[in-house]
């Protein structure tokens, strides 16, 4: 009857235990969509909420940390991405037999740092994957992975070596995945740009936009633009310039890149701080649960109180059990609602980046807007809208709440 009862609920603890898992593939295809539609802070909720579980497997954890490494690259914050690239390393260090999983590591780490110009530290990362002949490395990222090497080939006027590679690593992209070709076709445009081969250079662009049109990815027509109007500013062709120019200011308002990326990052340092009401959302399904388990137990000790009364030995030892497995109860159910708040002190945050970082110090000076702008060389509507930023992001109400807070 002892060992009936303890197989009863580890399998009910394990049905619910199952209930709250996930299909990670389901979850990769979900961000990996949402990233390429702009909808970076949707990939971001949901890969907290996943990492968010406690009982999350280590190789899981990897992979969420991966997930968000892409996300926050994918709208050029940089340093975060690597970030979480450097904690999914620490705990991929235990994981055995998972070396396409680590070689995805090292790969998007070589274009974090590519993406942020440390060039020198992205090169050494490529070489370590290129002497192994891109071992565990799926198309896509082997294609990029030589991309860069051509983009690095041409930062050295190896024109013919970089053409050769961007050329190779686009044949690859074709099979694997023709709506990634636009950031390789935007350096064969910068290449041809700076060979002063105009003709292609523009048949290129028309490519990027046709594609990035047909793959719906506003980002990659972002880029082209910026790309070709920099191209045409190089070589004073000013109509030209003035047209791309006009072109990306439409562009970048549908996208609004700059108030999603503030907006994720107060998302990402409240993560915590919103645990709490996230629970909520289950309380009343955990609390039906614990309810029906309770009651199973309640239930085996009256069972076993009746049956054992005449057995004066059995009720004490299933006393003993009653009392162990309320125990168990009660610790699963802690580890279910268990909380951690924290708090970062204003001038020691690291939501903003260099830029906020420059304002936000010669604000805590007492500098007007305009001293700002004088100070940096940039215009007071920019000011103000680094301030407005830095207000939202650090949940400030203005200068003199600013100024109080660091006097604290």
């Amino acid at each position: 009857m002892k060992s009936k009862f303890y197989s009863f609920l580890f399998l009910l603890i394990t049905g619910f235990t199952l209930s709250q898992s996930f299909n990670f593939n389901d979850l990769e295809k979900t961000v990996y969509r949402n990233n390429q539609l702009g909808k970076h802070k949707v990939s971001q909720q949901k890969l907290l909420k996943v990492l968010k579980n406690k009982d999350l497997e280590l190789e899981d954890q990897v992979k969420v940390n991966l997930l968000l490494a892409k996300t926050f690259r994918s709208i050029n914050d940089y340093p975060t991405s690597i970030n979480y690239l450097k904690t999914a390393q620490t705990l991929s260090i235990d994981l055995t037999l998972q070396d396409s999983l680590k070689t995805d590591i090292k790969a998007e780490l070589a274009f974090a740092q590519f993406d942020n110009h440390n060039y020198t530290e992205s090169d050494k990362i490529m070489q370590q994957i290129a002497l192994v002949k891109y071992k565990n490395l799926d198309e896509d990222s082997k294609a990029y992975i030589i991309m860069q090497q051509a983009y690095i080939n041409f930062l050295q006027e190896n024109y013919d070596l970089a053409e050769k590679q961007y050329k190779s690593s686009l044949s690859l992209l074709k099979k694997s995945s023709p709506c990634n070709l636009p950031p390789v076709l935007v350096k064969q445009m910068q290449l041809y740009g700076e060979k002063k081969e105009f003709d292609k250079m523009e048949e290129i662009y028309t490519q990027v936009l046709q594609k990035a049109d047909s793959c719906s990815i506003l980002k990659y027509k972002i880029y082209a633009a910026e790309e070709i109007q920099n191209v045409y500013k190089a070589n004073k062709m000013v109509n030209k310039a003035f047209a791309a120019s006009k072109f990306l200011d439409s562009l970048k308002i549908l996208d609004g890149r700059e108030n999603n990326l503030s907006q994720m990052h107060v998302e990402n340092e409240t993560f915590l701080q919103q645990q709490n009401q996230n629970e909520k959302d289950n309380s009343f399904r955990n609390i039906i649960i614990f309810t029906i388990l309770l009651i199973i137990l309640i239930g085996f000790g009256i069972y076993f109180y009746r049956r054992s009364a005449i057995h004066k030995k059995e009720k004490q030892k299933f006393e003993l059990e009653l009392i162990q497995m309320k125990e168990v109860l009660k610790n699963y159910s802690q580890q279910q609602f268990s909380y951690n708040n924290n708090s970062n002190k204003i001038l020691e945050t690291e939501l903003l980046n260099e830029r906020q970082k420059q304002l936000l110090e010669l604000m805590s000076e007492g500098l007007s807007n305009k001293m700002i702008a004088d100070k940096l060389f940039i215009s007071e509507n920019t000011v103000k809208y680094h301030i407005k930023n830095i207000y939202l992001i650090l949940n400030l109400k203005d200068r003199k709440d600013l100024l109080t807070k660091i006097k604290k």
